[in-house]
């Protein structure tokens, strides 16, 4: 488990999820940041930048997995189910994300819906959503989330994701962001 509060400098090394697999490049806050802020202050913004990567990078790293066993027998099932929200659910676990309460553990798509909305963390759909928030798709129009993902990045008009159970395996997507099978997005506390 990596420790967050451990000091940080003000770069650190990780793998871009723009970039292609195995580059890396130097992560730094941009000029945005306030420049008054003390060492430990932007390794603290720093740190919450690399959880945010971290999720998405876990998730990009499964991309290729068919069949997606790993997901759901963590899970706990005996035999293969609809495994998009197990997927989303193991990648948050081996960030220590469920453990820390940023993200719910769930397996059916509604539940994990109803825990961001009540949590007071969902954004509909039609917003823009940040790298790392985790992107609920409604493909019938019901009203009832069928599907999930993790929000890669978005430009403004395209949302890109990475998706288990995406036609059985974990695929990177993309999507309008006017979209209407996109539900929302529930926005982690990571």
């Amino acid at each position: 488990m990596l420790d967050f509060d451990a000091p940080v400098n003000d770069a650190a090394r990780v793998r871009s999820a723009t970039d292609h697999p195995g580059a890396f490049r130097d992560f730094r806050i941009g000029d945005s940041e306030a420049v008054a802020r003390s060492p430990r202050e932007r390794a603290r913004v720093n740190v919450d930048a690399l959880r945010t990567l971290l999720a998405v990078e876990m998730a990009l790293l499964q991309v290729g997995n068919v069949g997606g066993a790993p997901y759901w027998s963590w899970y706990g099932f005996p035999s293969r189910v609809e495994w998009c929200a197990c997927f989303i659910s193991w990648c948050a676990n081996e960030c220590g994300y469920i453990e820390a309460g940023a993200v719910s553990k769930f397996s059916y798509c509604p539940s994990g819906v109803q825990w961001f909305r009540d949590a007071g963390l969902w954004l509909p759909g039609g917003s823009e959503p940040a790298a790392g928030d985790i992107a609920f798709f409604d493909w019938n129009g019901d009203g009832t989330s069928d599907h999930v993902g993790i929000a890669e990045s978005c430009d403004g008009s395209t949302v890109r994701t990475v998706e288990g159970n995406s036609s059985d395996s974990c695929r990177q997507r993309s999507y309008s962001m006017s979209s209407g099978s996109i539900m929302g997005y529930g926005t982690p506390m990571y």
